[in-house]
């Protein structure tokens, strides 16, 4: 059974599945690809419209992991209402920026 499965199925209080949330967003910044890849699936399933949520996944966008960076691309394409499209394209925009410096 899915945590999206046991959210829907238990009626967990806002106030839990705003825990359950946050620790979602810390596991998107895991070294671990796949620790990154579920934590931005199940924020998607449970259909999260906090811009936290949001601002984790869009900085998978430039993930060391191709996976992670085209899932995070379907997932912000099923997001609505969450960020307007020119914080989002500015965040990635500096994200890229500070990769190259530190790369070069």
């Amino acid at each position: 059974m899915t945590l999206t499965c046991l959210l829907s199925e238990f009626g967990l209080p806002e106030d839990q599945k705003n825990v359950i949330e946050r620790i979602l967003i810390k596991q998107s910044y895991s070294d671990n690809s796949n620790s990154r890849l579920n934590a931005m699936r199940t924020l998607a399933e449970m259909g999260t419209d906090k811009d936290e949520a949001a601002l984790a996944i869009v900085r998978r966008l430039v993930d060391k992991e191709e996976e992670i960076r085209d899932e995070s691309k379907r997932i912000l394409r099923s997001l609505k209402g969450t960020l307007c499209l020119a914080l989002v394209l500015w965040i990635v925009y500096i994200e890229f920026i500070l990769r190259l410096y530190f790369i070069c």
